[in-house]
């Protein structure tokens, strides 16, 4: 990748991520019109700019559409790329360079979070949440698929919802999230309220790609420490309701249970396919929709051919 090429990816993702409310439908298309007049990989600049603007705030539906026509239109229009040899402009190599690397929080501000968090049972809003979803909160609690944001405190810079905090917003429900090593690299903020603009959030400013929901049996497995006796089956499920739903759904009469992975927009990586071993029994699960569909295809192209996949959208 070029240094000029770097810049223009980072740069583009940075604006889609920092747009103010009201302008970011604006500056995702000008990010994918931008991006798409160069040559990069359509499918890794689609999903780099559509998890930033949904960290901005646009619906993912609505996101996509933007970022597909955007980069549609740029497309034909190519941009040259800038030399500082005396000849000028040159054509780019025909390697198509990989999409910079996401940022994460700060772990030490993760970790403060996460460690000032309480039981999910200790907040009405976020039990009576869980259980409009069907949910047992104290299943959520025992299997630590969740936390309940503290009721005072400082809180990061990054968890904000426009002007207000997510205590004010009502995105009081923590969903840990993890990236391929099994390590806490960020959350998820879930809505407990009717009120709430949003449903779910992720911190301002950082990424969410490459980072996963996962049960205590997923973390195991993507730490590479599972026991010998555990015969590998793996759950992946679409949207932090359904990994929610198949996660408090453990038995603690079992200890053989199939790891829970939860996934979205990006989360999916070549890294975290590598984690499954070969030989696995791997469920997906889907929504029954163009973009879960996209999201079980990309997940069985990574494993194909080395794990019995069986697939069922809801």
């Amino acid at each position: 990748m070029t240094p000029y090429v770097a810049s223009a990816v980072e740069r583009e993702i940075a604006l889609v991520r920092s747009a103010p409310h009201g302008a970011r439908n604006a500056a995702l298309h000008r990010a994918a019109y931008a991006l798409g007049g160069l040559p990069l990989d359509v499918q890794e600049v689609e999903s780099a700019l559509v998890g930033a603007a949904i960290e901005a705030g646009l619906p993912e539906r609505e996101a996509r559409a933007v970022v597909r026509r955007s980069l549609r239109r740029g497309a034909e229009h190519p941009r040259e790329i800038p030399t500082t040899a005396a000849h000028g402009p040159v054509r780019a190599p025909a390697a198509r360079p990989a999409i910079p690397p996401p940022s994460y929080p700060p772990h030490d501000e993760l970790l403060d979070m996460v460690r000032n968090s309480l039981p999910v049972t200790s907040d009405p809003e976020a039990v009576a949440w869980l259980a409009s979803r069907g949910l047992d909160p104290e299943a959520v609690e025992v299997w630590h698929l969740a936390r309940a944001l503290a009721p005072e405190g400082p809180l990061p810079s990054w968890a904000r919802c426009g002007s207000r905090d997510w205590r004010e917003s009502g995105h009081r429900l923590l969903l840990p999230l993890f990236d391929a090593r099994g390590s806490l690299r960020s959350v998820k903020a879930r809505a407990v309220c009717a009120e709430a603009e949003r449903k779910e959030l992720a911190p301002t400013g950082y990424s969410t790609g490459g980072l996963i929901f996962a049960c205590i049996m997923g973390r195991r497995l993507l730490a590479g420490d599972v026991p010998e006796w555990w015969t590998p089956q793996i759950l992946v499920v679409e949207g932090a309701p359904d990994w929610l739903t198949w996660g408090a759904r453990q038995s603690d009469a079992r200890e053989d249970g199939p790891a829970v992975l939860g996934v979205g927009a990006g989360s999916w990586t070549p890294a975290i396919a590598t984690r499954i071993p070969d030989g696995s029994t791997v469920y997906l699960r889907g929504h029954s929709d163009a973009a879960g569909a996209r999201y079980l295809d990309a997940i069985e192209a990574t494993l194909a051919g080395r794990c019995r996949i069986f697939r069922r959208r809801a």
